[in-house]
């Protein structure tokens, strides 16, 4: 019977064997997301997002694949109560909003011959945005989920063969109008510091 040590010994053989290829294709990469702007959006505080890239062609010095990013926000707010007593916010009704969002997108990286470690990209892409919320009030369990165009662009720098560091930027344009996003609320922007391994 094969040893568990002999097993998680001839993974890591392998993981290292493909991560240090100079040929990568695949990268995955976790990020801490920052919402921007004046809007609905800007008030969420961005939790995690973590991502993933695929290189399918490479012309010239340009390489063409398909990304992924998933995201995760939240905002606490609070019903503003002026029946009571000193105007205070009411704390059992307080209002957890949760926003998860998932880019898929097409990108393009390019290689620069004279700055070999940092490598810029382009993208678009869909957006899909869903919304609820948690609450002991009033509000408790309204959902709902939001649609849109996506540009990404950024810039990533080799720490070493397969470590990268990055930042980058998404603009949303949403479809749809809803009651805590006005039309003049429908752009949105996130800025994004992460840390990535190619595979």
């Amino acid at each position: 019977m094969i040893s568990f040590k002999k097993i998680l010994i001839a993974s890591l053989l392998l993981v290292a064997q493909f991560s240090f290829s100079q040929d990568s294709k695949f990268s995955i990469d976790a990020n801490f997301p920052i919402s921007m702007g004046d809007n609905f959006f800007g008030d969420y505080n961005g939790i995690v997002d973590v991502g993933m890239k695929y290189r399918i062609k490479e012309i010239s010095n340009i390489n063409l694949g398909i990304s992924v990013n998933g995201s995760y926000f939240k905002k606490k707010a609070e019903r503003y109560m002026p029946e009571y007593p000193g105007h205070f916010q009411d704390p059992y009704d307080a209002t957890e909003f949760n926003n998860f969002n998932i880019l898929p997108r097409v990108f393009a990286e390019m290689k620069i011959a004279s700055l070999p470690k940092f490598r810029p990209f382009l993208g678009v892409g869909y957006s899909f945005l869903m919304f609820n919320n948690s609450s002991s009030g009033y509000m408790s369990g309204n959902s709902i989920s939001l649609n849109g165009l996506n540009a990404n662009g950024g810039v990533y720098y080799l720490l070493t063969e397969i470590i990268f560091a990055q930042i980058q930027y998404d603009y949303i344009k949403l479809f749809d109008e809803f009651e805590y996003a006005p039309s003049k609320d429908t752009n949105i922007s996130m800025i994004k510091f992460g840390l990535g391994i190619m595979l």
